[in-house]
């Protein structure tokens, strides 16, 4: 079976009941001789479909020189996310970062993200500056705890 994501946004199952799919199967008319005949039905909770992020730039290098970081296992200490949303942020909003499997973020030990900033740092105020940052292991996750919604298609 083959099927493509709608083009519209989907919201989560609980909040749109009809976000469900239904599979039902036949025989055909060859087998049985007959009209198709019914043999399963299913029906499956649909998950939610997103617009897709405007800008995602992931850049692992060297801040001084440049020098991309290419073998397993090293430090990666100026990876650079930008990220562009084509929908507002509302507080209550969770973006979930999730790395490759073997990447890690931070230790596991808290929920820090190893030395975290914001690019430029004199902005830093303009980001985000009342939401919950926190990583585990290989997911980084921004928690929106803003006052004021932050406007689409902001990098």
């Amino acid at each position: 079976i083959f099927v493509k994501n709608p083009t519209l946004t989907i919201p989560p199952v609980e909040e749109s009941p009809t976000n469900v799919w239904q599979l039902d199967t036949f025989d055909s008319s060859s087998s049985s001789g007959v009209l198709p005949t019914f043999r399963d039905s299913i029906t499956l909770k649909g998950y939610p479909v997103y617009n897709k992020a405007r800008q995602w730039v992931v850049r692992n290098q060297d801040p001084v020189t440049g020098v991309s970081y290419r073998n397993g296992l090293s430090a990666i200490p100026g990876l650079f996310i930008q990220l562009q949303l084509p929908t507002k942020l509302i507080s209550g909003d969770i973006v979930l970062i999730q790395a490759p499997a073997g990447f890690l973020f931070n230790d596991g030990q808290s929920d820090s993200c190893d030395n975290f900033r914001w690019e430029p740092a004199e902005d830093a105020n303009l980001y985000l500056p009342n939401s919950k940052i926190t990583c585990n292991q290989n997911q980084l996750k921004f928690e929106v705890r803003e006052p004021k919604n932050v406007p689409e298609l902001r990098v």
